[in-house]
């Protein structure tokens, strides 16, 4: 127990400022902020969650984690960053109990697993609330391998089902699960169970459901080729020792890394990785006989085999910090029996000054992961530390996006237009961006220039439909409007404001059976749209539909008391009175936190960006 106690304590320690930043524009507003699935009334059908891929990865367990933390809590970053170090404290402790069933010491254990919590590259899976899924995944993998540990004690068939259910659960919160059956098999080899058909045949299930859910991910993703052989060896190679090199050296960590070039082995980054590559094989060879450092070495490279790259595809993000969480484990192991056996052998005197070594190494990587903590505070901060250690189109891009939301439009276009060309894929946000700062400025003929020019380069782009709507709407063309917001629903059927202020036209065409049609789209997405409610309970009073007109302003009067005219429109209700025949547009019906048009980090994600699964 005072190893737990104190397990917990450091991790708490070197985490604790996690828990005061806030949403990060890096995944953070696609998977939870702006995420349909999250804020409308689609998350109440559970089905939802297992049919619907979001960018590109289907996690459908994590999606459930937001969803429920939503119902109770709405927006609140705290409760995100406590339940993701929350998940982290189960993860150490299963950490640890793990090392004691593979027969670690105590103090091996302890060691063990305070290297897994406080290790500086933990941050990016802890601090970051997008990833969720890492902290997710890895309780139920970790809770799958300790059942599976007790399975080969007893054989007892509830441990085994037991393993194998959180083998599922882990599936379902993130793909990467899928080296399981893999890190059974070698569990198998290192507790010397003997390799049978029966041995073989309790992998089965678990390789099915891997195959299973790894073709759901896989098929979002083209296959790329590789341009050579000897290209896609230097890479490969590079992303194997990159982990390695980082987990034991922590320095210059960041969230984003890029792919180093030229690629060539002239390259001292390819030549450091080929010769770091070549003493790995080589100490695999001289230490065979050491069963725990082969255990290590194969856990990783099992664990990481899925994520390394052979080609130039994915030149931003081929490694993370946050792809080392469970493939380190092993490395941990070792480390933890390492130091144990160090001062078991040592007389009291060495001893302590092992001690203090040790002491002097924990505390310098628990401070280097408060340090760490502290980068992902808000987006400001996120992307200059960026743009200090690596600066690239990316930082200048997501800066610019950080001096616009603070009112600095003259940098904001300076950082844009650093950006311009950097990534050619990227140019239709810039030209949207710079367009929206000349929006906020009512500069409108320029900001059409923009948002047309991010149109050229993708024609299917909500957003900048919905931008346009918006000059149309200031500068009183409805019409124009009306074809633009029709284009945004075309590219994005959850663009619940695109509904909302299209339906305002419709009202002032006299179609009000149109406009209550848009209205209630508008709300079956977000539920608790005010001023869909507000309207719509308008057009209903107008129609002579009481009924359905006070139900909506009831629940206005529920979202945000005293709102507008609501409490006006219901004594005139009440009373037989007849309902005003136009409509009272409030102030803020433009600027709604489902859509702020100079802010694009606040739109629903395109519909590029949420898959249906197909049957």
């Amino acid at each position: 127990m005072p190893a737990i106690l104190g397990l917990l304590i450091l991790t708490f320690i070197a985490f604790a400022p996690s828990l005061f930043n806030g949403f990060i524009n890096w995944d953070d507003y696609l998977l939870l902020v702006n995420n349909p699935l999250i804020i409308s009334s689609y998350g109440h059908h559970l089905s939802e969650f297992f049919t619907i891929a979001v960018g590109k990865t289907y996690i459908p367990l994590t999606m459930l984690s937001f969803f429920v933390e939503h119902h109770f809590f709405k927006m609140n970053p705290f409760v995100y960053h406590l339940d993701n170090l929350l998940l982290h404290f189960i993860v150490v402790l299963f950490v640890y109990k793990i090392c004691l069933r593979l027969g670690l010491s105590l103090r091996a254990s302890f060691l063990a697993a305070a290297l897994f919590s406080i290790h500086p590259m933990r941050v990016e899976s802890i601090s970051w609330i997008a990833e969720r899924k890492d902290v997710l995944y890895s309780c139920f993998y970790v809770l799958a391998i300790y059942q599976y540990l007790l399975y080969l004690q007893t054989f007892k068939k509830a441990r085994y089902a037991l393993s194998l259910l959180f083998c599922i659960l882990s599936l379902l919160s993130k793909p990467m699960a899928l080296s399981l059956p893999l890190i059974l098999l070698l569990l198998d080899w290192f507790t010397k169970r003997k390799l049978s058909r029966q041995s073989l045949l309790e992998k089965l299930p678990f390789v099915i459901f891997s195959i299973f859910f790894a073709h759901i991910t896989y098929s979002f993703f083209a296959p790329v080729g590789i341009k050579s052989i000897f290209e896609a060896l230097l890479i490969w190679s590079w992303t194997f020792m990159f982990y390695i090199y980082k987990f034991a050296l922590p320095f210059h960590l960041s969230p984003i890394y890029w792919l180093p070039k030229p690629i060539v082995i002239s390259n001292v980054e390819y030549l450091n990785a080929l010769a770091g590559f070549s003493i790995f094989i080589i100490s695999l060879v001289y230490f065979k006989k050491n069963r725990l450092w082969i255990f290590a070495c194969g856990y990783y490279i099992l664990s990481i085999f899925f994520l390394l790259h052979f080609n130039t595809s994915n030149e931003i993000m081929p490694v993370a910090d946050r792809y080392m969480y469970l493939p380190s484990l092993g490395f941990c192991l070792f480390i933890g029996l390492s130091i144990d056996g160090l001062i078991n052998n040592r007389d009291d005197r060495s001893r302590k000054l092992l001690y203090g070594v040790v002491i002097f190494i924990f505390i310098g990587l628990m401070s280097k992961t408060l340090m760490q903590c502290r980068i992902w505070k808000n987006e400001f901060i996120f992307w200059t530390a960026i743009n200090t250690e690596s600066p690239s189109y990316l930082s200048f891009m997501h800066l610019g996006d950080c001096y616009e939301q603070q009112g600095d439009h003259q940098r904001a276009i300076e950082y844009y237009t650093k950006a311009l060309g950097g990534k050619p894929d990227y140019d239709f946000w810039l030209y949207q961006n710079i367009g929206i700062v000349y929006l906020a400025q009512k500069y409108y003929a320029q900001a059409l220039k923009f948002f047309d020019q991010s149109l050229k380069l993708n024609p299917r782009s909500p957003e900048a439909y919905m931008l346009k709507a918006s000059v149309n709407e200031a500068q009183n063309d409805h019409e124009s409007a009306f074809e633009n917001y029709s284009k945004a629903i075309e590219y994005n059927p959850y663009f619940a404001q695109a509904f909302h202020n299209r339906a305002i036209i419709y009202c002032r065409r006299g179609q009000l059976d149109l406009a209550i049609t848009d209205l209630t789209q508008a709300i079956k997405i977000i539920p608790d749209f005010l001023t869909a409610y507000y309207l719509r309970g308008q057009i209903y009073g107008i129609m002579g539909e009481k009924a359905k007109a006070l139900d909506d302003f009831n629940i206005v009067l529920k979202i945000k008391p005293n709102y507008a005219a609501t409490d006006n429109y219901i004594l005139l209700l009440k009373s037989n009175n007849p309902i005003p025949h136009h409509l009272d547009i409030p102030n803020d019906t433009y600027d709604q936190p489902q859509w702020n048009p100079t802010g694009y980090k606040n739109y629903l994600p395109d519909r590029d960006r949420v898959y249906k699964l197909e049957a």
